[in-house]
């Protein structure tokens, strides 16, 4: 009886969830029932507000009401101009680092490196990689992936600019840390943002999506590249060009999120239930 009619109840289990109620259970639109012995109550997010480990799912009106929050489906973020707007920063570390990687030996040879060398500094690479990996994740959790974003592509520019400008050994060193930082970060920072942004019920068809896009930027990265090196255009003028994308594509992630939340398309109309 008390399941019903109280305001505030607490779950079974280790972590003992509490749910508080804006109005008693009886009183919501889908009223409570049973599942055998079981007492089960139905919410919807506009009759009750919840305490729980899942807090994300919650957020707060402007009238201090909570509401639940949106979960996008794929087909929904297809048609969110924003989405289109950050792709290309979650797609510029692997598009830009898999046609340099596929040339090294061109570009290795361009700089005057030696191959041993240039080849002893990808341990450099791996290191940084791998700590940008575990760093961006705090990063994430403290300022939000679609802030963070815009700027996690800062050392993939300082790396290409490394191209542009030195042909020392030195550089060589410089150019794979900065772009393991940013390989590191795009591990992460790309798939916490579609969450962040888009939800968790649909998640799995929305990184799928986005996965299909990563193998084909980067099927096409090294045939781009190898059709400019063809015309005679120079490593350090494809630096240029994919460092002008990174920083295009850093400040269209900005400003992304300054593009209002388009309205969710209407669902289509469903046939009636013949046993109804």
């Amino acid at each position: 009886h008390s399941l019903v009619t109280d305001t505030t109840f607490k779950s079974v289990g280790s972590e003992q969830v509490t749910f508080t109620w804006s109005e008693p259970p009886n009183s919501f639109d889908s009223r409570p029932g049973k599942k055998g012995i079981v007492p089960v109550v139905h919410f919807n997010g506009t009759d009750e507000e919840a305490d729980t480990p899942d807090a994300d799912y919650w957020s707060a009106g402007a009238d201090g009401t909570t509401t639940t929050r949106r979960q996008w489906s794929r087909r929904e973020v297809v048609r969110d101009v924003r989405f289109y707007m950050v792709l290309p920063a979650a797609l510029a570390a692997p598009f830009i680092l898999t046609g340099l990687f596929f040339h090294q030996v061109h570009l290795v040879q361009s700089k005057g490196w030696e191959l041993t060398w240039y080849a002893a500094c990808f341990v450099a690479f791996s290191a940084a990689a791998v700590a940008a990996g575990l760093l961006s994740g705090p990063l994430v959790d403290r300022f939000g992936a679609g802030r963070i974003l815009p700027w996690s592509l800062l050392p993939l520019g300082l790396g290409l600019l490394t191209l542009v400008a030195f042909d020392d050994a030195a550089a060589a060193a410089l150019y794979l840390t900065v772009a393991g930082i940013a390989a590191g970060a795009s591990f992460t920072v790309p798939s916490a943002m579609w969450a962040e942004v888009y939800g968790v019920a649909h998640l799995g068809a929305i990184r799928a999506l986005v996965s299909a896009v990563i193998v084909v930027s980067t099927a096409v990265s090294p045939a781009a590249m190898g059709g400019l090196i063809d015309l005679g255009v120079s490593m350090e003028a494809i630096a240029v060009i994919a460092a002008v994308y990174v920083g295009a594509a850093a400040a269209l992630a900005a400003a992304a999120w300054r593009v209002a939340t388009p309205d969710p398309a209407p669902e289509p109309d469903r046939p009636a239930d013949p046993g109804s």
